[in-house]
């Protein structure tokens, strides 16, 4: 018999838009845009977005300061729902320079005493406490079915 691993977060793009994280769905996002910015972030990880293109895109006719304000409601909605199934809970991750070992919200690398530089938000992953930036997580952990 073959077994499936369920992946932390899953997004179905093609039919009708499904998210689950740990094989459930998160809590409901206020708005639909909400659902097209997490498929344009996972569309795009491991590349930088930037927030005026993000909004811009999201809302075309509205002023760019009304759009800005508009993207940081919706992310403030995204985080929301992703964190209330405790999937992702977002830190600062840093890299020693020396070693190359990954710290989730600690500078001062315990193996090499060394200051770490700061690589992005991310966090532990949810099956192996590995820390993961989030554009990681979307990278390897999205799966698409058609």
């Amino acid at each position: 018999m073959l077994e499936h691993a369920v992946s932390p977060l899953v997004i179905r793009l093609f039919g009708p838009f499904e998210v689950s994280l740990n094989g459930r769905p998160p809590a409901r996002l206020k708005l639909r845009r909400g659902q097209w910015l997490l498929a344009l972030l996972a569309l795009r990880a491991g590349g930088k977005v930037d927030r005026a293109w993000l909004a811009g895109t999201l809302w075309p006719d509205s002023t760019e300061e009304s759009a800005l304000v508009g993207l940081r409601n919706c992310l403030a909605d995204l985080r929301r729902a992703l964190q209330r199934r405790q999937a992702l809970v977002a830190h600062t991750i840093y890299e020693c320079p020396s070693c190359g070992e990954r710290l989730v919200g600690e500078r001062r690398c315990p193996e090499c005493n060394l200051f770490s530089r700061a690589i992005g938000l991310g966090g532990h992953c949810p099956e192996c406490e590995t820390p993961l930036l989030l554009v990681d997580l979307l990278a390897e952990e999205v799966v698409r079915t058609p």
